[in-house]
């Protein structure tokens, strides 16, 4: 365990620059909750850990596409919980109804939240 550890915190420290950098610089409102860059770019490193499950996340997504970037049309897709936390979602905790959506790869495709009709996109602020 203390290996998987040590080399998930190395995966991270590599692969936070290029998540940075693939996401731009963005703000998000999820039906007035509101995340920061660094909350968005916390969940999608915390989404890269698809052979992993933390509280049941990363999962598929299989909801309706039209509501993200459209780039990400034919991708396989997947949702893990953003959350305003400086550690980010960790399965310790109730996820909350607000996701980001990306591809395999980590690809951002769109933040979204769960309502009681389903998935409603979020509002995102690029800068």
């Amino acid at each position: 365990m203390v290996f998987k550890a040590s080399f998930l915190a190395v995966l991270l420290a590599a692969t936070a620059p290029l998540v940075a950098e693939a996401l731009g610089r963005r703000e998000v409102n999820c039906e007035d909750r509101y995340y920061l860059n660094s909350d968005v770019n916390r969940a999608l490193r915390g989404s890269l850990l698809i052979n992993d499950t933390v509280g049941g996340f990363p999962r598929p997504f299989n909801g309706d596409r039209a509501l993200l970037h459209k780039e990400c049309a034919e991708s396989e897709l997947y949702e893990f919980p953003i959350v305003s936390r400086s550690t980010g979602y960790d399965g310790t905790f109730p996820p909350g109804p607000d996701r980001v959506v990306f591809a395999e790869r980590g690809t951002y495709c769109g933040a979204l939240t769960h309502t009681d009709d389903g998935f409603v996109a979020c509002r995102e602020r690029n800068f």
